[in-house]
């Protein structure tokens, strides 16, 4: 019952700002964008992740290419609850809104 009251703090969210989940590691040598997959994010929704509740939008190929996020929407999966998501921490995202009373 926990998780009731930290839900209801969700409902009527903004969108988040565009971002990563990580600092660069090897920041001096522009190296990273070189790199294979070091971490990675993991996103286990307890609510579906759709229209109404909100997803993650994801640019894909924004890990080797910050160019390929614009001001078009990324991607947005619709995601089960209890299902798993994963992907690169350097991969440019953003919360959507939560459009749930």
């Amino acid at each position: 019952k926990w998780f009731i009251p930290f839900l209801l703090l969700l409902a009527s969210c903004a969108e988040e700002h565009i971002h990563q989940d990580g600092a660069d590691i090897f920041p001096q040598a522009g190296l990273n964008r070189l790199l294979p997959t070091v971490a990675v994010t993991v996103a286990m929704p307890l609510l579906e992740m759709n229209e109404i509740h909100g997803t993650t939008a994801l640019w894909p190929g924004s890990h080797r290419d910050e160019t390929r996020v614009s001001a078009e929407i990324g991607d947005e999966p619709l995601v089960r609850e209890g299902s798993c998501v994963l992907w690169d921490y350097r991969l440019r995202h953003c919360g959507t809104p939560n459009r749930s009373a």
